[in-house]
């Protein structure tokens, strides 16, 4: 675990979902936050609930929403915290790299970034993460 010594350090939340843990992208994934400069804050695994998924989605409540929730509910993910400067914008590349190097989905896209920071406090909140500057 790294130390956050920087509070003004950006927070954003990276999850990896289901079916990138079966395809082995965790330690991918990792190694690149790592080389973008980034520190992982916590590494923590969760089981999405319906409950937690629909707020987690509540952007998503459209047709698809079904397969959604089936998909995000199926498995374990990680949710990994990550700090640093322009988090939100790197952990976002990062996301975009993964998508066209392990192909996923529609639905089942393998991973998530928040957007921006004030997002992801939402999301961490959401999640019942530990959030490093409370």
């Amino acid at each position: 675990m790294i130390t956050i010594t920087d509070k003004l350090s950006e927070v954003s939340l990276y999850l990896i979902k289901p079916d990138a843990i079966k395809q082995g992208e965790e330690r991918y994934a990792i190694k690149r936050i790592l080389e973008k400069g980034l520190e992982i804050y916590s590494k923590t695994e969760i089981s999405f609930t319906p409950d937690m998924a629909w707020k987690f989605y509540e952007d998503r409540h459209d047709n698809k929403f079904g397969l959604l929730l089936e998909y995000i509910t199926s498995g374990k993910s990680i949710a990994l915290i990550v700090t640093g400067e322009e988090c939100c914008k790197r952990l976002n590349e990062l996301k975009k790299e993964m998508r066209l190097k392990f192909i996923h989905g529609d639905i089942n896209t393998g991973t998530h970034s928040s957007d921006t920071p004030l997002l992801a406090k939402r999301e961490i909140d959401i999640l019942k993460l530990l959030y490093p500057f409370r």
